[in-house]
């Protein structure tokens, strides 16, 4: 599983929040969603210098949010100039939610680190199993 395989590799706690375990998304979203968060925490990986980080996966009244949030030193610190892989990273993230319909945010978190926030749609009553 890609959340145990980061805690293990990095040392970086990750508490994970699955709201909606009952989740059904055809699979090219869910393929495009696990890359999303993918790249998300190699970034926490790669730039933040975090202790901790959080993952969750809830439904809201915009559809279904996903949230990777570190305790790191921020989306500015970490960012780097434009064109680094920093940067690329977060492209790539955006045009993988622009293909899904859904709305891509990443900016800092209170208390201090990164949140990417990503919202997707989804039709009423879809998504959970009946």
């Amino acid at each position: 599983m890609l959340t145990a395989r980061f805690c293990v590799r990095t040392g970086i706690d990750l508490h994970v929040a699955n709201r909606m375990p009952q989740l059904h998304l055809p699979e090219a979203a869910e393929a495009e969603l696990f890359q999303i968060v993918h790249e998300a925490l190699t970034n926490i990986e790669r730039h933040s210098g975090a202790r901790h980080s959080w993952l969750s996966v809830e439904p809201t009244l915009a559809g279904l949010e996903i949230r990777v949030e570190d305790d790191g030193v921020g989306p500015a610190a970490a960012g780097g100039a434009p064109g680094e892989p920093a940067h690329h990273g977060l492209a790539i993230m955006r045009e993988r939610a622009q293909r899904l319909g859904a709305d891509l945010s990443v900016g800092p978190r209170a208390g201090g680190g990164t949140v990417v926030r990503c919202v997707l749609p989804l039709p009423q009553g879809a998504g959970a199993a009946a």
